[in-house]
């Protein structure tokens, strides 16, 4: 009866151990992504891409549109799978913005989580236990001609 006891005491204790989820963010260069011949096989050269306040020349305004990327380790390093997410969250920006007839997305940021993250040369991926997510927010634009 007292090992019964002592083995739920145990048991409680255990469980009543916050459990912390593993949330690791990695800053990367949006560049070697969108110079990757992975980039140029997915999402090609269809849709023009501006993050943050790059300069693009809109003629009009057509939608904002959130994408998340996601990615899985399968025995690579945690760069490599933030990679194929940046460039599975750019495909479906591409996506939207063919369905949606816009020529180019701009303001592209991070925004995993609902935290912005603004930057020109790097995108925002948090790995878990999971696996990995890159969460992008852009507008659809139609370009100047």
């Amino acid at each position: 009866m007292k090992r019964w006891i002592a083995i739920a005491a145990v048991a409680a204790a255990v469980s009543s151990v916050p459990a912390f989820a593993r949330n690791d963010a990695y800053a990367l260069s949006i560049r070697e992504v969108l110079n990757s011949p992975e980039f140029a096989a997915k999402v090609g050269t269809g849709v023009k891409f501006a993050f943050a306040d790059e300069p693009i020349a809109v003629a009009s305004t057509i939608v904002d549109y959130e994408a998340t990327g996601r990615g899985h380790y399968e025995g690579r390093p945690e760069e490599e799978a933030c990679k194929g997410a940046m460039i599975n969250a750019l495909f479906l920006l591409r996506q939207r913005a063919q369905r949606s007839r816009g020529d180019a997305v701009t303001g592209i940021v991070g925004n995993f989580r609902g935290r912005p993250y603004v930057s020109r040369t790097n995108y925002d991926c948090h790995a878990g236990a999971s696996g990995v997510f890159v969460v992008l927010k852009g507008t659809v634009v139609k370009l100047q001609k």
